[in-house]
């Protein structure tokens, strides 16, 4: 019998268009999958992507977080010293907008990376070896489409404020994490206030620049009697453009601003941020750092660049020295290096395959080593499972 699919006829213009490219962030890879409540990440808006306002406002109020020892609510502070803030402030390395699929995943705080070993990471290598392969006029040319270019040469630095295209690589940046109550946002449901507290609400994990966590942090230690995170008073944090502050939000701009900055606000809309009669809900939405964020292996950040739709053959080339027994057969077969351009790498011996001149020690295994002609996808789901498997051991 002949399937028939629709009852009305086949038209190109309507049944012929390919799905459109992935836009935004693809943040599924930061939230713990085992953590036992539902979790989003939300990032500041600047351009309206449903057609209305063109400037959305985004506007949170901060959540304190849960302490694992004592099962309060962390402080505000923890001394008077300059920086010893509680822990609702989260700052961590991140592998944003990768490749095609803008996929994204957490590298970790200082306790997993830091200044020094950063250049030894996948992204890092990745990044350092083809930006200095293009620099030298050996990149090949699917390494650029036709609306994004593979990495940005020169001084020049991307606008996260602009609508143009991102390079589909880029270094890892550092960025702070905010557990937060969202209310003005183009994601919001319209019916819903305090968005990120409610019952039926996942908890909203806010992503900021490391200048606007940087400007945050500044304001707060030139007004000391100022406590974002109290649930009796607190504060809105309001996210915007530095040349483009919408209104109540206009102040001198400082010399070393730039991006996008924060304006502390004690009223939004004719809304208050105390919470003072809420805090049942918020201790049943916040969580402790560990619990709800996911920090992957080497293998499985390697992994997840190889599902970014980067081209194979930058893949190959970027981490095929320091990471080859973590890329899949897919990848593998699709992008083998070229034989002249190892060869005029090599040639060079003043422009060095990675951030660093020391020779790369092998890489170890991780559990349960990888299988012929695997996917990634395979991969990560075997890597999660040795990972349980050892932790319930």
């Amino acid at each position: 019998m002949v399937r028939k699919a629709t009852e009305r006829r086949y038209s190109a213009r309507q049944d012929a268009t390919p799905p459109p490219a992935p836009t935004g962030f693809t943040d599924d890879h930061i939230i713990n999958p085992d953590l036992d409540i539902t979790a989003k990440i939300i990032r500041p808006r600047w351009h309206s992507q449903r057609g209305g306002n063109p400037r959305p406002r985004n506007v949170f109020r901060i959540l304190p977080v849960l302490d694992p020892d004592t099962g309060e609510l962390s402080p505000f502070r923890y001394s008077d010293e300059p920086g010893d803030y509680g822990d609702w402030l989260y700052g961590t390395y991140i592998a944003d907008n990768v490749g095609v699929r803008n996929v994204c995943y957490l590298m970790g705080d200082n306790r997993f990376v830091d200044e020094i070993s950063l250049p030894e990471t996948p992204l890092a290598k990745l990044h350092a070896n083809v930006t200095k392969a293009i620099s030298v006029g050996e990149g090949k040319p699917e390494w650029n489409s036709a609306d994004a270019k593979l990495v940005q040469i020169g001084r020049r630095e991307f606008n996260p404020g602009s609508k143009e295209r991102p390079p589909l690589l880029t270094r890892p940046k550092f960025v702070y994490m905010l557990q937060v109550a969202v209310i003005s946002h183009e994601e919001k449901p319209a019916n819903i206030d305090w968005w990120g507290i409610n019952d039926a609400d996942p908890t909203m994990l806010l992503i900021i620049s490391a200048n606007a966590g940087m400007n945050l942090i500044a304001q707060l230690d030139m007004a000391a009697n100022l406590d974002p995170v109290s649930l009796d008073a607190g504060l809105f944090i309001d996210v915007h453009s530095v040349d483009n502050p919408p209104p109540g939000c206009e102040s001198p701009r400082a010399s070393n601003e730039f991006g996008y900055t924060i304006t502390l606000r004690q009223d939004f809309n004719g809304m208050t941020p105390s919470l003072e009669h809420r805090v049942a809900d918020v201790q049943k939405h916040v969580r402790w750092w560990d619990d709800i964020i996911y920090i992957p292996t080497d293998e499985e950040q390697v992994q997840l660049i190889c599902s970014s739709d980067l081209p194979a053959s930058a893949i190959m080339y970027g981490l095929g020295d320091d990471f080859s027994a973590y890329i899949p057969d897919s990848i593998r077969n699709a992008g083998q290096r070229v034989k002249n351009m190892t060869s005029a790498m090599d040639a060079k011996p003043n422009i060095p395959r990675s951030n660093t001149e020391a020779e790369t020690q092998p890489i170890a295994t991780a559990p349960g080593n990888p299988t012929r002609g695997e996917s990634v996808a395979e991969s990560l789901r075997r890597i999660r499972e040795a990972k349980q498997k050892q932790s319930s051991n």
